[in-house]
């Protein structure tokens, strides 16, 4: 399995389950969720294979209660996405384009307080 310390996740596995969890979404066939996404299909195929057949863990998700100005974004009314994933005392953020980096840097403070 491709996973980092201590049976996290690596970041290629996330980034194909998130991409199986939006395929799945979408009621695309697989090729034309590749072909939108300019993914090759016999890779996706691979990984599909490839996670199924795993035991691995999926990264649990928990709620994180933060001030309103910190998910704000500086652009307007725009509300960008972001995901934060937490293991052995460790955590990953991702992010979509346009993200604030303002408010990037307050949650990251604020997670290292925490």
């Amino acid at each position: 399995m491709n996973e980092t310390k201590k049976g996290c996740p690596s970041a290629k596995e996330l980034f194909w389950r998130d991409h199986f969890d939006s395929w799945k979404a979408s009621a695309l066939s697989q090729q034309e969720y590749c072909r939108q996404h300019q993914l090759a299909l016999a890779t996706f195929g691979y990984w599909r294979r490839k996670l199924k057949d795993s035991s691995a863990i999926k990264p649990q998700f928990y709620p994180l209660a933060l001030p309103p100005k910190i998910v704000a974004s500086d652009h307007g009314d725009k509300r960008s996405s972001l995901r934060l994933m937490l293991c052995d005392n460790r955590f990953a953020i991702e992010i979509d384009e346009g993200f604030s980096p303002a408010a990037l840097q307050r949650l990251v403070q604020a997670l290292e307080q925490a």
